[in-house]
């Protein structure tokens, strides 16, 4: 049994290795996520930030995922979620497209204006999971994803991906 740590104030290890779909594939993940826990981190740090800005707790649905997990959950092959580098979330309240598009908007604007690393937030809509119709995907950037590919920011809804913008790239590139 792998014990629980914590990442920054308001999440932990265990937070970041759960599956409430698949509780029988949470051991395995925590093995796999104790070689992953510096990523954990800086995610989770981005987390903080973001539930600051917010103002309200963020439920974390999906974050590290070992290959059979993100297999049984249906995730991409090339996913961040493999290596810790991604996650799925929504501010604790109402799941409906209109809480959580407000939300998508404070985020975007609050990583836009610090100027934050991050590779790509998504606002997704119509796939359930956990129970949620509605959450918020936000990944690590640069050095875990090309610096080309960072900063983007997109919309999922009825299973269609929309590029919405990449967010200036300057402070980063030489």
């Amino acid at each position: 049994m792998i014990e629980d740590v914590k990442l920054t104030q308001h999440f932990s290890f265990y937070e970041a290795t759960q599956s409430r779909q698949f509780p029988g594939l949470v051991e395995t993940n925590r093995r796999v996520g104790i070689q992953k826990l510096p990523r954990l981190v800086l995610g989770a740090c981005l987390l903080e930030d973001l539930r600051a800005v917010l103002g309200v707790p963020l439920e974390v649905h999906s974050w590290l995922r070992f290959s059979e997990l993100n297999g049984a959950v249906g995730g991409s092959t090339i996913s961040q979620h493999l290596f810790g580098e991604a996650i799925d979330f929504s501010p604790l309240g109402p799941d409906n497209y209109e809480s959580i598009e407000r939300a998508f908007a404070i985020c975007r604007n609050h990583l836009y204006a610090k100027e934050l690393m991050f590779g790509q937030m998504i606002v997704e809509h119509g796939k359930e999971r956990n129970s949620r119709k509605h959450w918020i995907h936000l990944s690590l950037g640069h050095p875990f994803r090309p610096i080309q590919k960072c900063r983007q920011v997109l919309r999922y809804e009825n299973g269609v991906y929309t590029f919405l913008e990449q967010m200036d790239l300057r402070p980063w590139i030489l």
